[in-house]
């Protein structure tokens, strides 16, 4: 190459490069990184869109939700969204759009970002599996890179059990939160006989044996040490209150995992098929979880965290805009929601529009291209390469959201 068309190149290369964050489009993908705190709101059982981000007041489908002007022109909230109204200067919302209502696979892909063909066994990491493996490395807290509450445990798949999430259920609002002694009991009787068969076995040698004698190390460390972090009991009194109520203890806890080093976090909360009473019921939630959101971010905010963390809110799709006979509304996956939520994007984004009636979408995002962006966002790379072993597929196929901008 001539030396003037080198420099020419190189200047158009850097010229990309510094462009003010708009990182992602259809036909190319690059890491951002620059987060080290990954948080995922997991709506199970699909919420409306037309109660949350994208209210349809005026229009019969819209039933009796009304809408609130954010900070963002131009863009609303339904009403019982009003904390967060005044955040959307820290928020990308996405207008989502799927082919699958059916709960299983739908929150399989938006966990895994793949779902099993023809029931054959899913070895893949979970999205907070994932942030966990790209955000812990170097790192060594004490305490598991990877938390879930709210029920159910994320696995690791061929990252390793590492990053297989340590699961912590919420007890009744207001009481502390708990390690089962059943869970206790288990870690310890695995230390025992990871023990004995070191004494037994030259397998101490083997670098699994090392790996695992690791996280048991880290297992031993909550249950003995750690679990003053997992106390709420450890803030005041109007911290607590801030956080609000049935919800609001994981939000909390979160606050105190990001405040100790934890990597990633999951936070799944039920309760969100309304196929009857929709409006009184989702009232209920979006108000707590409007609340317990607000606390988080103004305390991440006042730890100097907020810029380095990403909060990814969606549920598995959406919910009809006609309503029932029972005044609910049913599945829907052609439109839906996600927020991403942090210091470190570019507030007021806005992906995709629905329609007045809330049924069709245009320029909608898919669940793919969330994945891909939210996993850019910290760091993870679409393939897992290890030495002497052939590469695994850690994103789907596909691309991040074109013109998604950082800070």
């Amino acid at each position: 190459m001539k030396r003037r068309n080198f420099i020419k190149n190189t200047a158009a290369l850097t010229a990309a490069l510094s462009l003010n964050g708009n990182l992602f489009g259809r036909r190319e993908r690059r890491q951002v990184g620059n987060m080290k705190h990954f948080l995922f709101v997991n709506l199970r059982g699909a919420p409306s869109h037309m109660e949350m981000f994208d209210p349809k007041e005026g229009h019969k489908n819209g039933g009796p939700t009304k809408a609130i002007q954010t900070r963002t022109e131009g863009l609303v909230f339904a009403e019982h969204f009003e904390r967060m109204a005044e955040r959307s200067d820290k928020m990308a919302i996405m207008r989502m759009t799927s082919t699958d209502n059916n709960h299983g696979t739908a929150q399989q892909f938006l966990n895994f970002g793949a779902v099993r063909a023809n029931g054959a066994a899913l070895n893949r990491p979970t999205m907070g599996a994932m942030a966990a493996h790209t955000l812990a490395k170097g790192t060594d807290t004490g305490l598991p890179c990877f938390v879930s509450m709210g029920g159910g445990q994320q696995v690791g798949g061929f990252l390793g059990n590492k990053y297989s999430s340590f699961t912590v259920n919420p007890a009744s609002a207001g009481s502390d939160f708990a390690i089962s002694e059943e869970i206790k009991s288990n870690i310890r009787k695995a230390d025992a006989i990871r023990k004995n068969l070191r004494k037994m076995s030259p397998v101490g040698e083997s670098e699994i044996y090392h790996e695992e004698t690791k996280n048991q190390k880290s297992a031993l460390y909550v249950i003995e040490n750690g679990e003053k972090i997992f106390d709420i009991n450890h803030e005041s009194q109007a911290t607590k209150e801030k956080f609000g109520g049935a919800n609001g203890q994981s939000f909390l806890l979160t606050k105190r995992l990001i405040q100790h080093g934890v990597s990633s976090m999951q936070i799944n909360i039920g309760g969100w098929d309304t196929h009857s009473d929709n409006f009184n019921r989702t009232a209920a939630k979006v108000k707590d979880l409007d609340f317990a959101l607000d606390a988080l971010v103004t305390e991440l905010i006042e730890m100097e965290k907020f810029n380095e963390t990403l909060i990814l809110v969606c549920g598995e799709f959406g919910r009809t805009p006609t309503i029932n006979g029972n005044d609910g509304r049913d599945h829907f996956s052609r439109v839906f929601n996600a927020a991403l939520i942090s210091g470190g994007i570019r507030g007021g984004q806005v992906f995709g529009e629905s329609s007045p009636d809330g049924y069709n979408i245009k320029n909608g995002v898919t669940r793919e291209e969330l994945c891909h962006t939210a996993m850019s966002l910290v760091g993870t790379p679409p393939r897992f390469e290890e030495k002497n072993k052939a590469p695994e597929r850690l994103l789907p196929t596909g691309f991040g959201i074109k013109g998604f901008e950082t800070l």
